[in-house]
């Protein structure tokens, strides 16, 4: 009898160490020693088990708030390269729209630049005055045919106007009032 009580209270501690609850230790004494040892051990299993169960869901409880934090970092560095990139693009508009600018700028000069090139070399200039030629009644009288009627190009308020050549060159009409 001393044996069954040593035996029983052995298996109390073993199956309090194991986290069993006071109703298990009941069906433990009803069963016999040899179902109750792989019981206790069954308990023991379950127990730790469990605890590796819970230690999973906390590691996993971690992976997933991790993979939160770089979803949101990816989230703003993707917002950042589009900012980035568009900052780039309206720089690139900027610097084409400038050298068209440039360009057309240029352009202006050089047409301005010609005209007045082409001003220079058709009409004398002495200072900022224009110099005209000017022409005696005998060389008009000459040019016109004495104002002949078939070189009569119209009549004017101003009086008549006539088609001539002065000085071997194709002059505009004469006005003889």
């Amino acid at each position: 009898m001393r044996k069954v009580l040593l035996l029983a209270r052995s298996l109390l501690v073993l199956v309090r160490w194991n986290g069993a609850s006071n109703s298990m230790i009941s069906l433990l004494f009803s069963i016999q020693y040899s179902h109750a040892i792989v019981l206790v051990l069954a308990i023991g299993q379950i127990n730790r088990l469990s605890k590796q169960q819970l230690e999973e869901k906390m590691k996993l409880m971690e992976i997933m708030d991790q993979e939160e934090k770089i979803k949101q970092v990816v989230k703003l560095e993707r917002e950042k390269a589009e900012a980035a990139s568009k900052a780039a693009n309206q720089a690139l508009a900027s610097a084409r729209r400038e050298a068209y600018q440039r360009r057309d700028a240029e352009r202006k000069s050089i047409r301005e630049a010609k005209q007045t090139e082409k001003l220079r070399t058709s009409t004398v200039y002495m200072g900022s005055i224009q110099q005209y030629q000017h022409f005696t009644r005998e060389e008009i009288l000459s040019a016109t045919s004495s104002f002949s009627p078939s070189l009569m190009i119209g009549k004017g308020s101003n009086g008549t106007v006539y088609k001539c050549e002065l000085r071997h060159r194709q002059a505009p009409p004469c006005m003889y009032t």
